[in-house]
């Protein structure tokens, strides 16, 4: 099993707001967001604070993203990355990456 964590560029009271609302979110081992972080995904900052986080080494972490350039300024720090375009598309990827079967899929 791997450890599924959440990033977001958002403000407190929006991130509440949903997480009270989608209850799958609660499910998170750990969240980092923009607010509690300082920094957004456009600053590198956002990553490092990831990967200083992370009890693994940087390659052993997978963004799943919908913005190209968050992937990329994940990557630049040594993270691997999908950019999501839709669910099939986002677990076909991620099952390739970690060689799981895909009916053992997270998502």
């Amino acid at each position: 099993m791997f450890p599924v964590w959440i990033t977001s560029d958002t403000d407190p009271l929006y991130f509440e707001s949903i997480t009270n609302r989608r209850h799958f979110l609660s499910g998170f081992e750990q969240s980092f967001v923009s607010f509690e972080l300082g920094a957004t995904k456009a600053e590198t900052g956002f990553f490092e604070s990831i990967v200083d986080a992370a009890t693994v080494t940087p390659d052993r972490l997978i963004l799943i993203d919908d913005r190209a350039v968050n992937c990329e300024r994940a990557v630049s720090l040594g993270l691997q990355a999908i950019e999501f375009q839709d669910w099939s598309q986002a677990c076909t990827k991620l099952a390739s990456i970690t060689s799981m079967p895909a009916r053992d899929r997270p998502l």
